[in-house]
């Protein structure tokens, strides 16, 4: 994959958008969606190997992975009956 490729996305991890972090449901580095905790976005790749690639990029520099699980754990222990 040119390198160049991911230049659009770099939003997600150089540190202008701190706000970005990885959603996913298995430990799988290829796995996950990027996620704006701010916005409530997710950032759409299209292409399997470019988003694959923006993921191993966006880990190798931080960004923070959350389970889905920890996040429903959390919203259920939210609710009130």
């Amino acid at each position: 994959m040119d390198p160049a490729s991911l230049g659009p996305y770099a939003h997600l991890w150089d540190g202008s958008d701190p706000d970005w972090i990885i959603l996913s449901t298995d430990a799988d580095d290829d796995a996950g969606s990027p996620y704006n905790r701010r916005t409530g976005m997710v950032e759409l790749i299209c292409d399997d190997l470019l988003a694959a690639a923006g993921l191993r990029t966006m880990r190798s520099h931080g960004v923070p992975t959350v389970q889905l699980d920890s996040l429903g754990d959390q919203a259920a222990g939210k609710q009130s009956l």
